[in-house]
């Protein structure tokens, strides 16, 4: 008969008490597969990307879980610290120049100028990631018809 299993509380405990790494790895083990499939569909299908930042997420629930206060699931706070860490990423993205054809006064909140302003400064800064990969996927699969022909 198997030992019951332990909980992610737990793992926890002898993690902050002990700095167990075997537990982390467990608890690494448990929850890597939804964290990188969450990241996954936030960075629009890029495994490598997704990857890349549940690695960080990883990296900054170690060094922060003595603050873990398990009011909620240890999930719901690992969640958290790997979109905020999808979030800082997105921020990290150069600024590309959105096209001038582009109406963005239908993007905005009613189409209202505010004095000092550019019209695509008042797109909310999601909308503007979204645009900005939406244009560059442009940009390559024109490039890359190109090479084709």
């Amino acid at each position: 008969m198997s030992p019951p299993p332990v909980s992610d509380s737990q793992l926890i405990a002898r993690i902050v008490v002990s700095d167990d790494r075997h537990a982390f790895s467990e608890l690494v083990r448990r929850h890597q597969s939804s964290v990188r499939a969450t990241l996954r569909k936030l960075a629009g299908g890029n495994a490598a990307l997704a990857d890349d930042l549940a690695q960080e997420a990883f990296l900054l629930a170690y060094r922060n879980l003595k603050s873990f206060r398990q009011d909620a699931k240890f999930s719901t706070w690992l969640y958290r610290i790997a979109y905020n860490v999808f979030l800082a990423d997105a921020r990290k993205i150069k600024e590309l120049p959105m096209p001038e054809d582009m109406d963005v006064d239908v993007l905005s909140p009613a189409g209202a100028a505010v004095p000092g302003h550019r019209k695509h400064d008042l797109i909310c800064p999601t909308f503007r990631l979204i645009f900005r990969l939406i244009f560059q996927n442009r940009r390559w699969r024109r490039l890359a018809g190109r090479h084709a022909s």
